[in-house]
């Protein structure tokens, strides 16, 4: 077996999120992406409950770019990049295991 970039890749944005939740004392979130994800109204923001991992981005935090800002709005969901690789990560694999081997031993 040779290099496989996108269990790489899942790996080193996995640990990326851990970077990020590490140094942020949890994984913080965008507030307008919260918003445009239907998750509350801008109003609702301030008061909205994150859980124990998560809570709202503050100015003062690190590595933004990777927090979770991607609104899905369909799931109701905010994700971050690495999230986002990681469900491609899962899904490629869930691909390759489904896939049918030929079977060679017919004749």
């Amino acid at each position: 077996r040779g290099f496989e970039p996108l269990p790489t890749m899942t790996s080193v944005l996995r640990a990326a999120n851990a970077l990020v939740i590490g140094l942020n004392d949890g994984m913080p979130v965008h507030p307008a992406a919260v918003v445009a994800a239907g998750i509350a109204s801008p109003a609702q923001v301030p008061a909205l409950d994150y859980g124990t991992r998560h809570r709202q981005e503050q100015p003062s935090d690190r590595l933004q770019f990777l927090d979770d800002r991607i609104p899905l709005p369909v799931f109701h969901e905010v994700l971050s990049f690495g999230d986002l690789i990681l469900a491609v990560g899962v899904a490629d694999a869930v691909a390759h295991l489904l896939r049918k081997v030929p079977d060679h031993s017919r004749g």
